[in-house]
């Protein structure tokens, strides 16, 4: 069986440092990494923050191939379309797979919560209650675990990321559990995105 890894972001950084080519350009990036808080790289928006340099996206995308090539998950996203500032997530280890996870069933959340919305009138009543339930899962996601696998694993309290992350997982496992019962509602919408 795998090895989990609870990484938290400051090993995350540590472990890019001890991956950097001898180059002075991916040591001027770890140096702009290492030197701003890990909030600012890890997991947020950064609205009235300074933009991270492309040099220092180029080290997040070596250190995401560096650390899988070791066997180490990384949950690794960022946006830069304007007008919306920068959003980079960088989550390594156990944290960053159960991350992504929620994140995805979150998003599929949200989508058959507004196709309940936008068919409320053809779908049968025992299909549109179903709606409650399906926005409470996603709102706990986003309130509970999302924001709080981030802050655990950028202030580094290691017990309190494993313990959260065994949460996350059965919280996801219920999620999924409750989906497979609710696959009447989920094959209509499948079928809307088709049509």
């Amino acid at each position: 069986m795998e090895q989990k890894s609870f990484l938290t972001a400051d090993e995350v950084i540590e472990l890019l440092k001890e991956a950097l080519p001898d180059d002075e350009t991916w040591h001027e990036a770890y140096k702009e990494l290492a030197e701003k808080t890990k909030t600012h790289f890890f997991g947020y928006n950064y609205i009235g923050f300074e933009p991270p340099s492309d040099k220092l996206i180029r080290l997040l995308q070596y250190g995401a191939t560096i650390l899988r090539s070791r066997g180490i998950y990384v949950y690794f996203k960022f946006n830069q379309t304007p007008p919306r500032p920068r959003l980079i997530l960088f989550i390594a280890g156990e944290c960053g797979r159960v991350y992504e996870r929620l994140k995805k069933q979150a998003e599929y959340l949200a989508d058959l919560s507004v196709f309940i919305d936008e068919h409320e009138n053809e779908l049968p009543k025992s299909m549109t209650a179903k709606k409650k339930k399906i926005e409470d899962y996603a709102n706990t996601i986003a309130s509970r675990f999302l924001w709080q696998l981030g802050e655990l694993y950028i202030q580094g309290d290691k017990e309190a990321l494993k313990s959260l992350c065994e949460e996350a997982w059965e919280f996801a496992d219920e999620i999924d559990a409750y989906l497979d019962r609710i696959i009447d509602l989920r094959r209509l919408h499948a079928i809307s995105l088709i049509l």
